[in-house]
């Protein structure tokens, strides 16, 4: 293991669960001027305290926030924005997951929630790359044969 590679996960990790609370746009600058060439955001609650922010409000964040990281030069890893629950319709969220798509240089995956072949076209039709489909695929939700014959290249 590279020690050094191993120290700056471990100091990047204190400073993301430090700053934890932190609202994104202040959050992408103080990265910025760390000298950070990544970011994670976190646009959905992970602790009681975290601010929740209604689907609309998420779509209008990350409209201000994917400029702000051009114009400061960082790249989006990772996003968290939904968490899905029994109520939860996926299908609300897409409109998001396109705007994460646009900003993104990475591939975005879609994980959680994705039960049918319909889910999965709107998925690809708002330009995700991949989605993970384990559950639906072991409680027969969805047929992998189907799912190949559409979806494989």
């Amino acid at each position: 293991m590279n020690e050094p590679n191993h120290l700056r996960r471990i100091v990047i990790a204190a400073i993301i669960l430090s700053l934890i609370a932190t609202p994104p746009p202040q959050l992408i600058r103080i990265a910025a001027r760390a000298g950070f060439d990544l970011v994670d955001l976190r646009l959905s609650p992970a602790t009681p305290t975290d601010t929740i922010y209604a689907t609309e409000e998420r779509l209008a964040l990350c409209r201000q926030l994917f400029p702000l990281l051009r114009d400061l030069d960082l790249k989006v890893w990772d996003v968290e924005i939904i968490r899905l629950k029994d109520e939860t319709d996926p299908h609300d969220h897409l409109p998001l997951m396109e705007a994460v798509v646009e900003a993104s240089p990475f591939p975005v995956y879609a994980s959680g929630g994705v039960t049918s072949m319909q889910d999965l076209r709107a998925l690809e039709h708002r330009g995700l790359a991949a989605a993970v489909i384990g559950m639906a695929l072991y409680t027969g939700a969805l047929d992998p044969v189907v799912v190949a014959g559409e979806f494989g290249e």
